[in-house]
């Protein structure tokens, strides 16, 4: 009779368990970047902040922070849904939008690149609502060219 109660008991806590969401933001709505690998270093900015803080591995990034990279050093971001991204020495990214729905598999993430350089490793796009976008500033035209005046 006490070993049924213990079965029930761990099966009980074994559904408790499976519904929290893991620390690796694995959980349905989670929408924070982990930085995965830094070599050297980088900063993060909040809104407003001319500062920031230094990265470390295993720092969570979300909406509206930016991540100036230094030189001769490079980082990687997970996000909750598998896509990386790697950003290269000199580089700065704004997060402008991340969100994630595990449950729907929708996703979008919109970034702001202003300098530098970004390899990505998109997972997927499996809603018709979900989108990557990474946004560059528009090129300036080259001195002496044709003026469009």
């Amino acid at each position: 009779m006490l070993k049924r109660y213990f079965v029930v008991g761990l099966a009980l806590l074994s559904v408790l368990c499976s519904n929290v969401p893991s620390a690796r933001g694995e959980g349905t709505t989670g929408s924070d970047a982990v930085v995965t690998v830094i070599q050297g270093k980088a900063r993060v900015y909040t809104k407003g902040s001319t500062t920031g803080r230094l990265l470390k591995k295993g720092d969570t990034l979300n909406k509206d922070k930016e991540v100036q990279v230094g030189e001769k050093s490079r980082i990687e971001l997970r996000f909750p849904d598998g896509t990386v991204m790697r950003l290269g020495e000199k580089t700065r990214l704004k997060m402008n939008q991340l969100s994630f729905n595990k449950q729907t598999d929708s996703k979008n993430v919109k970034v702001d690149l202003s300098v530098g350089k970004l390899w990505a490793n998109v997972k997927r796009l499996t809603t018709a609502d979900s989108q990557v976008e990474v946004k560059r500033p528009m090129p300036l035209p080259a001195c002496g060219g044709p003026s469009t005046a």
